[in-house]
């Protein structure tokens, strides 16, 4: 049996479906008011709080547990009772019911815990599991999207939708490896059933383009004639330095910074040991806009 965490959320849902085509036995650990869908064979659920004394019958006669659930939030409190105390009563419950394999879904910003406080509790999940003693296997994927994502790119096409331009700092040149969720789904099973892959850390991330690549890419696939705009990088700091602590506004310094640096990732271990093999974003934007209404 795998137990999941996360299951509802947006890369759980492929996952647990994946593995349901697979004819896995699956627990997916979820919160009580989550709606579910009932009677599918072998999928059961199991209402737990990552916190709760209770997730350790969930993991009763587990081969393997992935562990999906995560706060992406600014709110310090939030964040670390799901990314680090979530992390640790889970690994209690893991060690307790001899759990053979834990994967971890961690995040690229572990990479850079100085950027993010969600990235720092990631790195430090990372670390509890590494020093837990148990079999694991961590995955540090990049942006991830799909069908049924409601932020990412999906956001990032709605707002170039809305305006009359399409807008990139500076130059854009620099370079994201966005990942579709079905590789992210892929490389998480063969993360389970991969003996190779057992005490090591992936990267994993779709072919690196630039972003102006990435907004040229989604315009000619939609066919939306738009210019596209740089706007410099000196000017949008400027302005965040004044609109910064405006509610709503969104535009900070910290963000333009982190948004306009390059992302490097290195997936060819995840290539060798996990057979990982990203579509092109082409294709996966392609999968991605029939899986949505853009209307």
């Amino acid at each position: 049996m795998i137990v999941v965490t996360g299951a509802t959320g947006f890369i759980g849902k492929r996952l647990v479906q994946k593995l349901i085509d697979k004819g896995e036995n699956i627990m997916c650990v979820v919160r009580k008011n989550i709606a579910l869908e009932k009677n599918i064979p072998n999928l059961e659920f199991f209402y737990s709080d990552l916190n709760s004394p209770k997730l350790e019958k969930a993991l009763k006669g587990a081969d393997a547990i992935i562990h999906l659930a995560a706060a992406v939030s600014s709110d310090r409190k939030k964040a670390n009772r799901a990314n680090i105390e979530g992390m640790k009563n889970i690994l209690e419950a893991a060690k307790k019911n001899n759990v053979k394999r834990f994967v971890f879904l961690s995040s690229e910003l572990a990479k850079y815990p100085e950027e993010s406080y969600y990235g720092k509790t990631k790195l430090f999940g990372e670390k509890m599991l590494k020093e837990s003693g148990l079999n694991f296997v961590i995955l540090r994927p990049s942006i991830v999207f799909g069908p049924g994502d409601s932020k990412n790119l999906s956001a990032l096409i709605r707002k170039i939708r809305s305006l009359p331009f399409a807008f990139v700092i500076g130059k854009g040149a620099y370079r994201f490896h966005p990942v579709f969720v079905d590789d992210l789904a892929d490389a998480i099973i063969a993360s389970v059933q991969k003996k190779e892959a057992l005490g090591k850390t992936f990267e994993i991330g779709g072919p690196g383009l630039s972003f102006r690549e990435i907004v040229e890419t989604i315009l000619d696939e939609f066919q939306w004639k738009k210019r596209i705009i740089g706007l410099p990088k000196g000017l949008l700091l400027a302005i965040a330095f004044f609109t910064e602590k405006i509610p709503g506004i969104g535009l900070s310094r910290k963000r333009i910074n982190s948004v306009s640096i390059d992302r490097p990732m290195n997936t060819r271990p995840a290539e060798q040991l996990l057979g990982f093999k990203p579509v092109s974003f082409r294709k996966s934007l392609i999968l991605t806009m029939k899986g949505e209404n853009w209307s």
